[in-house]
């Protein structure tokens, strides 16, 4: 199986893509995972992580 240069574009593009969404999706979740430390640390709770 061989790639012609006119195929290469294509798949770096959707592969780029989904990197994009993985890493927004990823970044949403620190930020919840955030805001949630942050709500529970002003009431003085602990909270740990895993």
């Amino acid at each position: 199986m061989s790639f012609t240069n006119r195929q290469m574009p294509s798949i770096t593009n959707f592969l780029f893509l989904k990197i994009r969404s993985i890493d927004s999706l990823l970044n949403g979740l620190l930020r919840a995972i955030h805001s949630l430390y942050q709500s529970n640390s002003i009431k003085g709770e602990e909270v740990r992580l895993g």
